[in-house]
């Protein structure tokens, strides 16, 4: 319980940069990328054709987030401990290869809103808010996967298809936590 109050405390890895492939599953939340209330910039190279299927997933369906596509749309849903259920229509995914890009930035304060814009193949797809955030951890027993939503889907667009594995391929998934500071947008990480 006491992290619960001080999010600040809990231990987690010092890694601010993280690469990931598909299959890459069952990561604990204190060793995956903060997707859950952090500045983060996340790129994902990937190959679809009109795919479904979960892209990556941290938590469930009580508390959690997941990036997937459903009949070649892409969408991010957040969900706030079954309080809230933030869902955003990134847009179409173009068949081929495929790059897609984005950004949350998140306050210093609990349960803060967290803003969200997304690129595909480099060009603005969308933006959108998450209501609220959790602090500390969505749960203690789900995890990050890349390509799958194993245990407890977050999502229910897939929720009677879990675990909704990934039709198309996943290249490669490269997380960046961004300064705290930082106020715009970046342009790709590759540019560091």
């Amino acid at each position: 319980m006491y992290t619960g109050l001080h999010p600040h405390e809990m231990k987690r890895s010092s890694n601010t940069e993280r690469t990931l492939f598909e299959g890459i599953t069952r990561i604990p939340e204190s060793e995956a990328p903060n997707v859950r209330n952090g500045n983060l910039r996340a790129e994902i190279e990937a190959e679809a054709q009109g795919v479904n299927g979960v892209i990556f997933a941290m938590g469930g369906y009580a508390g959690g987030v997941s990036l997937y596509a459903l009949d070649g749309g892409l969408y991010y849903e957040y969900s706030t401990l079954l309080l809230e259920r933030d869902k955003i229509k990134v847009g179409t995914l173009p068949a081929g290869d495929v790059t897609i890009a984005f950004e949350m930035r998140t306050p210093l304060e609990r349960a803060a809103p967290a803003e969200l814009k997304f690129w595909i193949n480099g060009s603005e797809a969308a933006n959108g808010t998450v209501r609220r955030t959790i602090p500390a951890v969505f749960t203690a027993s789900e995890t990050f996967d890349v390509g799958i939503d194993t245990s407890s889907p977050v999502a229910n667009d897939y929720f009677d298809r879990a675990p909704f594995e990934f039709e198309g391929t996943l290249k490669r998934l490269r997380f960046k936590n961004l300064p705290a500071g930082d106020p715009g947008f970046l342009p790709s990480l590759e540019d560091d």
